[in-house]
């Protein structure tokens, strides 16, 4: 997958599009703000390498200006799979009953 675009983050949303963990937002309607904004990033949002200890940087997901420590948000672009028809090998190797895998069946045995 391929960067589509960069941005930060604030903890509260960081720990949401990291985890899924909403517990250390203790306000109902701050919480609906930061899982509204992670469903607007997409399912491809992950967290980068950069970080500010400190900054009034607006937040990409909840557009918070509350000031505090900012995370890379990194949203990768959709991709196609790698293997987008079945390669030879996997008729050979149901041929020979071995068990293999493919994008559309997963596992076959």
């Amino acid at each position: 997958m391929k960067v589509a675009w960069t941005g930060w983050l604030c903890v509260d949303c960081a720990m949401v599009v990291a985890n899924g963990d909403t517990s250390g937002i203790g306000d109902v309607g701050r919480e609906a703000e930061v899982l509204a904004g992670v469903e607007r990033l997409g399912p491809h949002a992950c967290i980068g390498d950069d970080s500010q200890s400190f900054s009034w940087i607006r937040c990409d997901c909840c557009l918070t200006r509350l000031a505090g420590e900012r995370l890379e948000l990194v949203v990768l672009e959709e991709s196609t799979p790698l293997v987008t028809t079945e390669p030879a090998w996997a008729d050979r190797a149901r041929a020979t009953g071995r068990v293999v895998w493919t994008p559309e069946d997963g596992w076959i045995d």
